[in-house]
């Protein structure tokens, strides 16, 4: 049973779908600079395709009605010949169901009204084989659908095949598959020279006997519309699921048949523009990782400069659209143009706002900057400054006033850097030593059975490894020690402390904090190592140099544990990691330089969450224009 609206269209208004679809054309820019524009711009020309304002409507076109009058003709002869079984009426369109007004010409409808929707007669998992004539359930549709293919693993015999093809609900060229379980709704129109059979109540049929073209059904089945409907009232809890009376019964736009074929066509080609807009927008971002990847890598050569000079600041411009969506970052020119290290930060700074417009890179520049920063390259040297080797001695002349005067015990000798492990060269002011070389003492601490998640401020309690991240205390993370168990006042937790995590994921394993403030009654774990330091190092230093990628891959070779997924390393592997060690005041303008760039990263992230801010804002407001 179909249904019109009253404030329908007038035919003289029929022009409104060809100035929509030019207003759509003249808004591309605005999708492509906004994030995640591109997809919600083929959301919208698929909403307005069933809104009937994609394409202009012709009033001589064959109505809907007229259409809808053939179809249950033709239904007629079916049941009379024995091919389908008489169809059971559906209710009737209320007024209040229909969601919008439809052009003259179009009607409101049933989606049994225009097809015949079922399920597939049941294939037990014993009658499942390894060849065969293909097999579908809902994930196989589901890629189909996406992919075009799909690399299937179940099949059933020909002979049995051939004896469900007597269920008529064998799919045949032009009927769409749906899926209805899990991801429900994902249509998959049937190819001429497709060959399969499907799972009963994980895919449905739509057998379409009678003239509507497959492909504006193809194009309704993946809009908001059909999506919001039948995900609205889609039956189960945890796993939605659609069912052949929900499908039936669903409401969807009927337009003249003539009009389908128009809508395709346009739905055509504006969808190859998004696709053209989503490969552009790939490319450009790609260049802008590769070439800025490039410049980096150059600068990090052992052999590069000292960069001691400040980053360039950000410019506002880089806020702005692009200026052509057909011409991204030509001037980038490709990623073998640095011959040298002033070459390539001669071109970050030349580029410095348009590199800088992707928090990928945002990220990559402050690895960079610690990099930079170990090896000698952020800050020029100072030939006044006292030289590491003369602080090494100094610290081991006040170790040994502390292990005389009982405040530590003697430490264990550590080897020497062998050549292997120095991974390049240093100033000749600074030494490769070992993290035990520069620190007094180090300790952990304790693991009892914590019996809840929550302590109040009066009680003590256990950090958890995960207090530990980047650069981040988080003393939140932590549980109560259970009731009537003695606290170990020794492992607490006190501000200024470095602190190391001993176990976790490969990558995130020995990760390092500087404790800046703490609330009191926070215990290490056993899996936390603090390390201890005389005054004559700076422990932000050392808590960069553990951040870099030398000490990354230092950790990830010297970890233990069998699981993929957790690895541990240990207090000893932790002392002999190599560090490159610059004197006392180098190491202090350093930090203050680091400081200064990881600023000017915040703002530059700061910015961009800006600029997409407004072209999210922008594109909404275009789409609400049209």
């Amino acid at each position: 049973m179909s249904v019109t609206r009253e404030g329908a269209r007038v035919p003289g208004e029929a022009q409104e779908g060809s100035s929509v679809a030019k207003l759509l054309e003249k808004h591309f820019d605005t999708a492509f600079a906004a994030p995640d524009g591109i997809r919600k711009l083929r959301e919208l020309i698929l909403t307005l395709a069933m809104q009937g304002k994609l394409v202009p409507q012709d009033p001589n076109d064959q109505p809907a009605g007229e259409l809808l009058k053939e179809i249950a003709a033709e239904k007629k002869r079916l049941v009379k010949e024995g091919k389908i079984k008489v169809p059971k009426p559906f209710p009737e369109i209320r007024t209040e169901e229909v969601p919008y007004a439809l052009p003259v010409g179009w009607e409101w409808v049933r989606l049994g009204d225009i097809g015949l929707i079922g399920s597939s007669s049941r294939v037990h998992q014993k009658d499942w084989r390894a060849s065969g004539v293909p097999f579908y359930r809902a994930r196989e549709i589901v890629k189909l659908s996406r992919n075009g293919f799909v690399d299937n693993d179940l099949f059933i015999t020909e002979e049995l095949f051939k004896s469900l093809t007597a269920s008529g609900l064998v799919p045949t060229s032009g009927d769409i598959m749906i899926t209805g379980v899990g991801t429900i709704g994902i249509p998959y129109v049937v190819k001429e020279n497709d060959r399969f059979y499907f799972k009963d109540a994980s895919v449905l049929i739509f057998k379409n006997y009678f003239k509507i073209s497959p492909f504006y059904l193809l194009h309704l089945f993946r809009s908001q519309l059909w999506n919001n409907s039948i995900h609205a009232e889609s039956m189960g809890t945890t796993v939605h699921t659609l069912t052949i009376v929900r499908a039936n019964e669903t409401l969807i736009p009927l337009p003249p048949l003539a009009e389908q074929r128009r809508i395709i066509a346009k739905i055509d080609q504006l969808m190859a523009r998004c696709d053209e807009l989503e490969k552009l927008c790939a490319e450009r971002k790609q260049k802008r990782l590769t070439v800025h990847t490039a410049a980096l890598s150059r600068l990090l050569e052992p052999s590069s400069p000292s960069l001691s000079s400040s980053f360039p600041r950000r410019r506002e411009s880089s806020d702005s659209m692009p200026e052509k969506t057909g011409s991204p970052t030509e001037s980038f020119g490709d990623d073998k143009q640095f011959s040298k290290a002033s070459d390539a930060w001669r071109f970050i700074t030349q580029h410095f706002g348009e590199l800088y417009s992707v928090k990928e890179n945002v990220a990559e520049l402050r690895k960079a900057t610690l990099q930079l920063a170990v090896m000698g390259k952020l800050v020029p040297q100072d030939p006044h400054d006292q030289p590491a080797g003369e602080l090494l001695k100094e610290i081991e002349r006040e170790k040994k006033l502390l292990v005389k005067g009982g405040k530590i015990k003697a430490p264990k000798p550590l080897l020497e850097i062998k050549p292997e492990e120095v991974p390049y060269k240093l100033p000749e002011s600074w030494e490769w030593v070992r993290l035990g070389n520069v620190s007094t003492s180090s300790d952990s601490g304790w693991s009892p059975q914590c019996l809840s998640e929550s302590r109040s401020n009066t009680e003590w309690g256990v950090l958890k490894v995960s207090a530990v991240s980047w650069g981040e205390f988080k003393p939140d993370e932590n549980k109560a020690l259970p009731p009537g168990m003695e606290a170990r006042p020794e492992c607490e937790v006190k501000e200024g402390d470095f602190l190391i995590s001993r176990a976790n994921t490969q990558e995130l394993v020995a990760r390092s904090v500087v404790v800046k403030a703490t609330p009191p009654y926070l215990m290490m774990s056993d899996k936390i190592v603090r390390f201890n330091f005389p005054d004559k190092v700076d422990i932000y230093f050392i808590n960069n140099a553990n951040s870099v990628n030398f000490s990354r891959e230092y950790y990830a070779s010297n970890a233990s544990g069998t699981s993929s997924s957790m690895k541990n390393v240990s207090r000893e592997v932790m002392s002999n990691l190599p560090i490159p060690l610059p004197p006392l005041a180098e190491q202090h303008r350093i930090v203050a330089k680091i400081d200064q760039l990881m600023a000017l990263c915040d703002a530059m992230e700061q910015q961009i969450d800006a600029a997409t801010g407004k072209r999210t804002a922008l594109l909404n407001a275009v789409m609400a224009q049209v």
